[in-house]
């Protein structure tokens, strides 16, 4: 493992949360709009600038992308409103976490479905759980997306990493 990268990773991810914070308090439509704009864009440009991955195609693979983080956040935010069935951060993360490794599946060239998507989703239920432990045991009030993302990005270097060492040893 390159920790160094996982680390950028995981940097990309709290400044995307960091981004999403800001974009999510200003207009309505950027309640749905806002975090799943900024969030891809981090992504695609975490892969580009610390793995060098290069997108399928220059404009659909994005869009497709943007498209997939704009549906999970879309299906995480009603469903986190409507208060879930048990452990509604949890559960929100496996959602938006399943569609983000949907995203990456058409928008990146090297990954494999069956290696980003469990590590996404597993993230993503990570990113829940981790926000729910900071706010039960601590009163500081710090946003979800700074978690969620951090912890998202952070599996999405792991998934990276995995997959090229899968790649690279012909399996």
């Amino acid at each position: 493992m390159n920790y160094i990268n996982l680390g950028k990773y995981l940097l990309a991810g709290v400044v995307s949360g960091l981004l999403c914070r800001f974009t999510y308090y200003d207009q309505e439509q950027w309640e749905i709009a806002g975090p799943a704009l900024v969030l891809a864009a981090m992504i695609l440009m975490a892969g580009r600038f610390i793995s060098g991955i290069i997108p399928r195609q220059t404009f659909f693979s994005p869009l497709i992308l943007l498209l997939c983080c704009a549906v999970g956040w879309f299906l995480a935010y009603k469903h986190g409103v409507n208060g879930g069935f048990y452990i509604w951060p949890a559960e929100c993360g496996f959602i938006g976490g399943l569609f983000v490794g949907v995203g990456l599946i058409f928008a990146w060239r090297p990954i494999t479905a069956w290696v980003i998507i469990p590590h996404t989703a597993v993230a993503g239920v990570l990113g829940g759980v981790s926000w729910i432990l900071w706010d039960s045991l601590t009163d500081l009030d710090f946003p979800l997306f700074v978690f969620w993302q951090g912890i998202l990005l952070l599996g999405i270097g792991i998934a990276v990493q995995v997959d090229s060492k899968r790649r690279s040893s012909g399996r």
